[in-house]
């Protein structure tokens, strides 16, 4: 559990930068963690990538239409991103994202919105 704490806790600050270098709003880091999980479990099939981007634009879209608000928590939705895009690539079951999930908002300050 403590991999996935620090890869996403290493990925933040890194993608955070990103987007401001890319003059990008924040609550858009979370493509940043599509990018990071795919290098991480090194796939290269356009497929399987593709079924990341759209199983993660679901949550995404399902989430902000629920509370708009949630936009503001982008370190949450990238921890979140990160997690799950291992889902559709068949390297984890959703229960045991959301229990890594779990654990991950418990030892990350993931609910802070200024970076």
């Amino acid at each position: 559990m403590d991999k996935w704490v620090e890869e996403i806790g290493h990925g933040i600050p890194v993608a955070i930068a990103a987007a401001r270098n890319n003059s990008e709003h924040l609550s858009y880091i979370f493509k940043y963690a599509i990018s990071h999980a795919i290098e991480s479990m090194d796939i290269h099939d356009l497929d399987v990538i593709e079924e990341i981007e759209e199983y993660i634009s679901e949550l995404i879209d399902l989430d902000w239409s629920n509370d708009p608000e949630s936009k503001s928590q982008y370190k949450f939705h990238y921890a979140s991103t990160y997690i799950f895009a291992h889902v559709p690539a068949e390297q984890i079951e959703e229960m045991e994202a959301d229990r890594i999930m779990d654990y991950v908002v418990e030892k990350l300050e993931l609910f802070q919105t200024n970076a």
